[in-house]
Formats: C-alpha cells, sequence, structure tokens
C-alpha cells in the first residue's frame, strides 16, 4: 500500500493552474496548513495535569540556537549601528527555514525574541533623531516593537511572539507613567514611586486576565493557545507580585517594611498558589518564589546567623516545592472540587 503524503505549496500552485481553485483560496489553504502545523498536539502526558510546554524538540534545536547565536553575535559587532538591522533581517531570514519549514522550538523562541530586539533597536535609532520627548518616543518604540511581533507571528505563529507584543506595550506604558512621576526627577533608575507601581499591577493584571483567556480555549492543553497563555503567565505574574510588594507600604501604612517578612506578601503569595493550583499554571509560584525565599531566609534569620539563614531558607523552600511536584495532582483535586467554580470548572484543565 502506498503512504500518502499531505498537499504542498506546488499541489496548491498546479490546482491553482488548473483552475480548479483560486490564488485566494490556495493561499487561506497554505494558512490554515500554517496554523494546524503551529497548533499541532502536544506529545501524549502522563497526566492531565502535567503543564507540557515547547522549548525543545531534539538536540537539534539546541545546536541550530547556539549556532544563530554565535553567528549574530559576531555579525551585532562588526556591524556596530547596524546591528539591529542585521538582527531583523536574520530573524525573519532563519525563521522561514529554522520556523516555517522545520518547526524548531527553541530556535523560533530565540529569533522570536531577536526580531524584537532588533526592531526596538532600529526604533530607538531612528525615533530619538527627530523625537526628544521621552514618553512619545517609549510609546512609539513600543509599538514598533509590537507590530514587529505581531506580524512575525502572523507569519510563523510563534507563541512567544504575542508575549513580546505585550510586553513592550506593557514597558512603555510603565516607563511613561514613571517618566512623568516628578519623585523620580526624570531618572527611571532611581527609587519607585506609587504611580508607577500601580502602572506595573494594572499592567500585570492585564496579562493574567489575557492569559487566562488564552487558558480558556483551551482547557485540554492541546494547541498553540496554551503555549501563548504560558508566555502571558511567565511575564505577567511578575508585574503584579513585584506591582504589589512595592506598593505594600502604602497599603499597610508600615514604610519601614517593603520586603518579604510582610505579613501582607505571604496572603499575596498564598492566593497565587491557590490560583496557580486551579487554573493549573505553575509558572504564578515560580514568580514569587524569589519573595517566598526572602521570607524563608527572614524567618530562619530571627533564630540563627546570617549565613545559615540562607542556606536554611533556600533549603525549605526547596523542600515544599519537591513536595508540591510531587502531590501536585492530588493537592489540585482538593482544591478545586472544594471550591464553588460552577461553570467556571469547565474553562479550566480537568482534574485526575
Amino acid at each position: 500500500m502506498s503512504q500518502q503524503r499531505g498537499l504542498d505549496q506546488g499541489d496548491l500552485a498546479a490546482a491553482t493552474a488548473a483552475g480548479i481553485i483560486d490564488a485566494r483560496q490556495a493561499e487561506r489553504l497554505m494558512a490554515f496548513a500554517a496554523e494546524r502545523a503551529a497548533g499541532a498536539a502536544l506529545p501524549p502526558r502522563s497526566s492531565p495535569d502535567e503543564e507540557s510546554f515547547r522549548l525543545v524538540n531534539s538536540f537539534n534545536d539546541i545546536f541550530v540556537t547556539m549556532a544563530i547565536a554565535l553567528f549574530m553575535g559576531a555579525a551585532a559587532f562588526l556591524l556596530g549601528g547596524f546591528a539591529g538591522v542585521a538582527m531583523v533581517a536574520a530573524a525573519w531570514g532563519f525563521s522561514e527555514i529554522f520556523v516555517r519549514q522545520r518547526r524548531m522550538a527553541l530556535p523560533a523562541i530565540v529569533l522570536a525574541g531577536l526580531n524584537a530586539l532588533g526592531t526596538g533597536f532600529i526604533a530607538v535609532l531612528l525615533i530619538s533623531m527627530v523625537i526628544k520627548q521621552g514618553w512619545i518616543t517609549y510609546m512609539l518604540v513600543a509599538a514598533c516593537v509590537a507590530f514587529a511581533s505581531f506580524l512575525h507571528y502572523r507569519r510563523y505563529r510563534v507563541p512567544i511572539d504575542v508575549a513580546l507584543a505585550f510586553s513592550a506595550l506593557g514597558c512603555a506604558f510603565v516607563a511613561t507613567v514613571a517618566a512623568s512621576d516628578a519623585a523620580l526627577k526624570g531618572n527611571l533608575l532611581i527609587g519607585s514611586s506609587t504611580r508607577s507601581m500601580v502602572a506595573l499591577l494594572l499592567v500585570g493584571l492585564v496579562g493574567l486576565g489575557l492569559a487566562l483567556m488564552f487558558d480558556r480555549r483551551d482547557p485540554n492543553r492541546q494547541t498553540i493557545n496554551t503555549d501563548i497563555a504560558f508566555w502571558l503567565h511567565m511575564v505577567s505574574a511578575p508585574a503584579i507580585v513585584h506591582g504589589v510588594r512595592m506598593l505594600l507600604p502604602t497599603l499597610t501604612g508600615d514604610k519601614a517594611d517593603i520586603g518579604s517578612s510582610n505579613p501582607a506578601m505571604w496572603v499575596v503569595v498564598a492566593l497565587f498558589t491557590l490560583l496557580a493550583l486551579v487554573i493549573d499554571r505553575r509558572a504564578l509560584i515560580v514568580s514569587s518564589l524569589f519573595y517566598i525565599i526572602g521570607g524563608m531566609v527572614y524567618i530562619f534569620s530571627q533564630f540563627s546567623s546570617g549565613r545559615n539563614s540562607a542556606a536554611l531558607g533556600t533549603l525549605m523552600v526547596g523542600a515544599l516545592l519537591i513536595a508540591l511536584s510531587i502531590g501536585w495532582p492530588t493537592i489540585r483535586r482538593i482544591v478545586v472540587n472544594a471550591l464553588p467554580l460552577g461553570r467556571l470548572r469547565a474553562s479550566i484543565p480537568p482534574v485526575t
């Protein structure tokens, strides 16, 4: 029995020439095929509670990524001011081979980042020549990066492109608020004002909302939507946690305590852990890991020396994470079954 093969671009061109389909239909079929390839099912999982995530398909991904890094590092050094152009050109050129044709995971992530970074360099160089107003520059550069990431996503369907576009716009919003705050005296590296931290928190909440929207489209974690949601969670969760942490002195009235020892911070971490269990996203816990370790170190520092307290605090957090990893399906089942989720339960990954 002969092995069947799928339609390729040559078949569609022949069908168009024969009048079977028109050029517009051929273009739509190719776009549909690319969409299906990008959103192909993830490898089978031993448990629905595993947070599958495409990073490396094989060692060839690592090999190609190393080659791209070496090539672009040297090219950027040699080209100097034209490095941004080289980054964008290389990102699109290599994406045609390694992403569109070979569907390689890690090179796709690196090339998407290269496209955004190169576009940012070009935009800063060109826009700063004509516009000297800070906040306008931020917004225009962010718009350029977001648009470049959007175009890259439309062509290659790389999930991280969505998070890169969102990050660019979010950073521009926070930078604009920070630059307009007289408390910073125009220097973004000095301190952090209440308004800028509120802006950061808002960006994080919007990102979390977008991530949950993509998660809801794919509760079984089988399509490209789950990868888009993963990257949005990775971007938005740290913004939320850091924004809340920096706002705690204002909210609690304790101006001296903005550290992880603040009890209110533990409430935030607990809520994040609860949300992570419900929506089955470990990324939310990872985002607050630094503050959990800081809190544990503070607790142990009350009973032992500084060096030992750091080691003991880190050891305790590691032990807790190992226990959570082992019992994640059981803990998640208990939490989800105990909460009155109602219709929302259909929008989250099934429990086992």
